[in-house]
């Protein structure tokens, strides 16, 4: 059970090269991309291992952490991935996760090429002092449905501290 957010003190602020992007490969069942059309994100996952209760993430701001002990797309579990929304000087691939609303849609290609559409349908908010009372909330399946769980903390543009989280689950379509 994930109670804690990794600390990324200075993630990089490289963005990969479209060809980088293009030629990045995983298993056939990992999750190899995660796009949010309306958002237009198109970001890379990659996998990463929770330690000690903690939740990483990326340590590049254009990427996406999916935790590999979690569900895989397409096997009826609880997906959990984890992004940043700033780094020090430029906005993450999640800046903007915040904003999503209910029915909009995710979706994550697997390295077989299959592509699975979730919907969102809860979107939270919370301090960053609730959050080890809440992070375990976010690991649970909706209406016994595949679910895909998104979590990024939230800082100000700036690049000042992290203030809050944003939790998100999205239900396979």
């Amino acid at each position: 059970v994930v109670t804690k957010i990794e600390t990324v003190l200075a993630p990089s602020e490289f963005e990969p090269t479209e060809k980088e992007v293009a030629e990045y490969q995983t298993g056939q069942n990992i999750p190899r991309y995660l796009d949010i059309p309306r958002l237009e994100v198109h970001a890379r996952v990659r996998e990463s291992a929770v330690d000690m209760n903690t939740l990483p993430m990326p340590n590049i701001i254009y990427d996406v952490a999916w935790f590999s002990g979690s569900g895989m797309p397409g096997f009826g579990g609880d997906i959990l991935v984890s992004g940043l929304s700033y780094g020090k000087t430029k906005p993450g691939i999640f800046a903007n996760l915040d904003s999503l609303e209910n029915g909009d849609e995710i979706i994550i290609e697997r390295g077989d090429g299959e592509k699975f559409t979730y919907q969102v349908a809860d979107l939270q908010i919370i301090d960053a002092e609730e959050a080890e009372n809440k992070l375990s909330g976010v690991q649970r399946r909706i209406d016994d449905k595949e679910t895909l769980s998104v979590v990024t903390v939230r800082a100000s543009e700036d690049g000042g501290e992290y203030d809050s989280i944003v939790m998100l689950r999205a239900t396979l379509k």
